[in-house]
């Protein structure tokens, strides 16, 4: 049947214009698709596809006369689904039919999107991105869906109203009833009303696994506007593949730059896209793929936003048009586009977006500024020391929380089967993002060692004052638990021996030379509010000492917690000296 379909499509192709290299054959191949297989060897190769036979935006003055520019994208969707489910008997809309009708019945029935997995197969994704964001993408497209079916002219709402009602309670609906009434007709139902949502939802898919954009034909268009290309849609993802996209008095022409052998795949090249935008959009995944990534979202405050943008040159805040990449990009036109979208607050409703990759080590760098930032105290800046390595540690303990948290998930005896290559999708994609983060941690050790290492002189350990400090150990300490000998004194942290230690130090004013510099920090931090940590560590640990200040506690703790950062890995606190 879909050797049937296939060489329907390319007799049709061919006998309207489209023009393939000699040498090339397309094959079915289960879990791929179709491919496109070379049979002798061809030196850059090149597809054209004609203007009349491109799916755009011009089809839809024929069927949707009244529609807005704005709205081409979801018509485009709606026109396709009318041609793919409709037995239409406007004539119109029958003339595109007949003319389409080859392409349209070898797309494929399902794109193995996420977005249409059953629960049990969902749940193979529970706690990475995909999983965390499935359920909010599916609200975006069905919000598509539902604004641009009020504006469709000439049907019969009552047929899909107890679709249409779910507008105002699907975020709140359980997965399993959204699937039942929503989803699960596009794999088990031939009588699917083109204009309901399952059929859209079908033509979205299609569109984000198989669409190009418009303006490589039409330089006067939106800039998001998109169309689809019979045939060339074909040909496979490959990130190697060298490939240029042009076009002449409205044709798309695809030109590989490369020599392919013979029974080679001859491939499309998509941008460097990872494994989460492959499987989300596409429906597949690539094993060992050196562009995958893991996506953080960091919320910021529109305020926050704003004062980084304008006084923090250096810090990186990048928006999804920072990480845009396409096969056919030969210039670095879009800078000062880019700069102005910067500038749009409205680029991080969702929060700043960072990518990282094992295999760039410099993806770090801009996430590891943005934490050291958010970890400034008081006069500090984010390239002083101490929240550099404060704002490594909460990155550290950030992208450790998501490794614990993507755990393998054993799925329940269920109704829904888990279908093979859907398991084995998960499987690639869970295991490549677990290897990202593992990676990141461990580098984000070796910096952590590096700059310890580098700037040792500049880090007090409660080791260093246990060795410098005799009379502190020797005599002061004791005086903090009258009644009790060194052996029954327990101190829970380093933390807290350093409170104790500087409480003790303002109450003694016994500082010895090279902890001078706090001695001098702290007569400036003198008049301080008292805080409820400082009043609950005095009533717990020292209401029995006399002579002990509250406003001692109050100056000690706050110079501690402004004044070091915490090893996660030992949970060891260290003074740092900026200065």
């Amino acid at each position: 049947m879909e050797d049937t379909k296939l060489h329907s499509l390319i007799e049709w192709g061919k006998q309207n214009g489209i023009q393939l290299p000699d040498g090339v054959e397309f094959i079915h191949v289960k879990n791929k698709g179709f491919c496109c297989m070379t049979t002798k060897e061809i030196s850059n190769p090149i597809v054209n596809v004609p203007s009349n036979l491109i799916i755009s935006k011009r089809y839809l003055d024929e069927v949707f006369p009244n529609y807005n520019e704005n709205d081409s994208n979801s018509f485009l969707k709606v026109l396709v689904a009318r041609m793919r489910y409709a037995g239409d008997d406007d004539e119109a809309i029958k003339k595109i039919s007949e003319k389409f009708e080859p392409y349209i019945k070898a797309l494929p029935s399902v794109v193995d999107s996420p977005l249409v997995w059953n629960p049990t197969e969902f749940k193979l994704l529970d706690s990475t991105n995909i999983g965390n964001s499935i359920r909010e993408k599916l609200n975006i497209v069905f919000k598509e869906w539902f604004d641009t079916i009020q504006k469709v002219e000439g049907i019969d709402k009552t047929k899909i109203l107890s679709q249409l009602s779910y507008h105002e309670t699907i975020e709140e609906l359980d997965y399993e009833e959204i699937y039942e009434k929503l989803i699960l007709p596009i794999e088990t139902s031939s009588d699917i009303l083109w204009y309901s949502f399952p059929a859209f939802l079908w033509s979205h898919l299609i569109f984000t696994s198989r669409a190009f954009p418009e303006y490589i034909v039409n330089k006067t268009c939106k800039q998001n506007s998109v169309i689809l290309l019979p045939v060339l849609d074909l040909l496979n993802h490959d990130y190697d593949s060298v490939v240029e996209w042009s076009s002449d008095n409205g044709d798309f022409q695809y030109k590989n730059m490369n020599t392919i052998p013979a029974n080679t795949e001859l491939t499309n090249n998509y941008g460097r896209k990872g494994n989460e935008e492959l499987l989300s959009g596409y429906g597949f995944v690539i094993e060992n793929n050196i562009y995958d990534s893991v996506a953080l979202k960091i919320k910021l405050q529109d305020t926050l936003i704003t004062k980084i943008l304008k006084e923090e040159p250096m810090l990186q805040l990048p928006t999804i048009s920072n990480y845009t990449w396409f096969a056919f990009d030969y210039s670095n036109g879009n800078e000062s586009n880019n700069k102005e979208i910067a500038n749009d607050l409205s680029e991080y409703k969702d929060g700043v977006l960072f990518f990282i990759n094992k295999h760039t080590d410099a993806s770090l760098n801009p996430l590891l500024n943005l934490f050291s930032y958010l970890s400034i105290h008081k006069g500090e800046t984010w390239q002083d020391l101490r929240p550099q390595l404060e704002g490594l540690q909460n990155l550290r303990n950030a992208l450790e929380h998501k490794v614990i948290n993507m755990k393998d998930i054993e799925p329940s005896h269920s109704k829904y089967a888990i279908k093979t290559y859907r398991q084995y999708c998960s499987e690639i994609y869970k295991t490549s993002q677990l290897e990202i983060l593992k990676s990141s941690i461990s580098e984000l050790k070796h910096i952590e060692k590096s700059w310890i290492s580098e700037s040792k002189n500049k880090l007090l350990t409660m080791k260093k004052v246990m060795k410098s400090d005799n009379k502190f150990i020797d005599d002061e300490i004791a005086n903090l638990f009258p009644g009790k000998n060194q052996e029954e004194v327990v101190i829970e942290s380093s933390f807290d021996f350093f409170v104790l230690w500087i409480i003790s130090k303002l109450q003694n004013n016994s500082f010895i030379e090279k902890h001078k510099w706090i001695d001098e920090i702290l007569k400036i931090e003198q008049c301080l509010p008292i805080t409820e940590d400082a009043r609950d560590f005095f009533s717990i640990i020292l209401s029995n000492t006399p002579n002990v200040k509250l406003e001692n506690v109050n100056i000690a703790m706050n110079f501690v917690e402004s004044h070091s950062f915490t090893r996660i890995s030992s949970d060891e606190t260290m003074i740092v000296n900026n200065n």
